[in-house]
């Protein structure tokens, strides 16, 4: 089974976002995001976000659930999605960490 979130950058911030559950928003978090399990969905969740003026690099990552969290699949997505790595004490890493 495919499993895929499309992850973007906010034009104004330059963040790391993902499109949202509700398809019509965008959240910083994956665990809020919008998951596609066929190819049909993750081209009509591409044509969404390709629609948006929020956001700039849209595209289509590989996601898999591992101990109940959603996780990219990749290195490079992991570490992409987490933010600036040379301050996890700050940002959005800081915040999940709390949680």
């Amino acid at each position: 089974m495919i499993a895929k979130v499309i992850m973007a950058n906010d034009l104004l911030t330059g963040d790391v976002i993902f499109l949202s559950r509700d398809s019509c928003s965008w959240t910083q978090y994956l665990h809020d995001a919008w998951v596609g399990e066929s190819e049909q969905l993750i081209e009509q969740m591409l044509t969404t976000a390709g629609n948006s003026h929020l956001v700039i690099d849209a595209l289509a990552i590989d996601v898999e659930q591992e101990q109940g969290e959603l996780q990219p699949k990749t290195f490079r997505e992991q570490l992409r999605s987490q933010g600036p790595s040379v301050r996890p004490d700050l940002g959005k890493q800081a915040l999940l960490h709390a949680a």
